[in-house]
């Protein structure tokens, strides 16, 4: 009698608490998003986790978890994949390039200041970065854009208008990157910019239309500029253990749904992108064109801080380099 107790004192305890285990007999798997579901990176996971459920008709649940809900941050998920904490993981390249260093390759200034050059450079990466998943056995299912920009209190068409102005950055290569053209790098939280923008602490923000669009901060400034200072990109991958499991067919199925799904999520940051763009226009915001000799010079005047990046990173961070020069030639 006691055992039985214990056996049904066990299962209630057990079957209150939230599930974030490895995948189940019944084959459920966590798919981790560290943003809202409103995000279109969040979007297209679940759109991919629709397309298996419905696919194996219940066979393998894929779970999308998101707003950080697992508990992992940033850095940690390229370990939570590799120890399969959770199965598959929305995960932005540059925040565990202190692991893995060649997924920092993409912050490397203009390396894809527009979305034309940013899909070149990311199917340049690609291959390498799939060699460096296996080695934290993971897979990687697509990688998406994130866009970048640069709102400013006054009107910025040359990199002289630069000079001396106070700027929101966010790591350690936008700060190099805002210094070499003459500015003044601010590490600021999200929370802090819109306040000081408002109290003159600083002068302009990087950041994309988009979440200057979600922060208002057409409120306290009067421009945007639409260049792409660094690409980030976000990966979603999968555990390789986990995935080596499936039957053939489900993998080819899963290889061929993250395809379409990659081409949408691309298509769908341009369309985000381009709606918060019009949106700032319609609070008075001034877009401000990037010229060919503006973008130009910006490549010039941060080609040090790439020279820096690239002394310490592997070899195959520079091959990533020469060949997406050579791709960008003539554009």
């Amino acid at each position: 009698m006691r055992k039985l107790i214990c056996v049904l004192l066990i299962s209630v305890i057990f079957s209150s608490l939230p599930f974030v285990s490895v995948a189940t007999a019944k084959g459920t798997w966590n798919a981790n998003s560290q943003w809202s579901p409103n995000n279109y990176h969040s979007k297209a996971l679940k759109e991919f986790a629709n397309k298996v459920n419905i696919k194996t008709k219940g066979e393998l649940e894929i779970i999308v978890q998101y707003s950080g809900a697992l508990g992992y941050k940033g850095p940690e998920l390229l370990q939570a994949v590799q120890d399969n904490l959770v199965q598959m993981s929305l995960i932005t390249n540059m925040t565990v390039a202190g692991y893995e260093m060649i997924f920092g390759v993409n912050s490397l200034p203009m390396m894809g200041p527009n979305i034309e050059k940013g899909r070149i450079f990311t199917e340049i990466c690609r291959p390498y970065f799939d060699k460096a998943a296996e080695k934290w056995n993971q897979k990687i299912l697509w990688i998406g854009p994130w866009f970048d920009g640069l709102w400013t209190k006054k009107k910025v068409s040359a990199v002289e208008d630069l000079k001396g102005m106070k700027i929101r950055t966010y790591d350690k290569i936008s700060a190099s990157v805002i210094q070499a053209l003459g500015g003044l790098p601010y590490a600021l939280p999200w929370s802090d910019v819109y306040t000081s923008v408002a109290t003159g602490m600083i002068d302009a923000v990087l950041t994309s239309a988009t979440t200057g669009a979600e922060g208002k901060l057409w409120e306290v400034m009067d421009y945007f500029q639409p260049i792409m200072f660094m690409l980030a990109t976000e990966m979603v991958t999968v555990n390789l253990e986990a995935f080596n499991k499936l039957s053939p067919e489900l993998q080819n199925y899963m290889i061929e749904a993250a395809k379409e799904i990659e081409e949408q999520v691309w298509k769908d940051a341009v369309t985000e992108e381009e709606g918060n763009t019009k949106l700032l226009a319609k609070h008075d915001v001034e877009i401000v064109p990037v010229s060919k000799e503006y973008e130009a010079e910006i490549v010039a005047k941060t080609e040090m801080v790439r020279q820096e990046w690239l002394k310490n990173a592997p070899p195959e961070a520079l091959e990533i380099y020469e060949k997406a020069k050579k791709a960008f030639e003539g554009m």
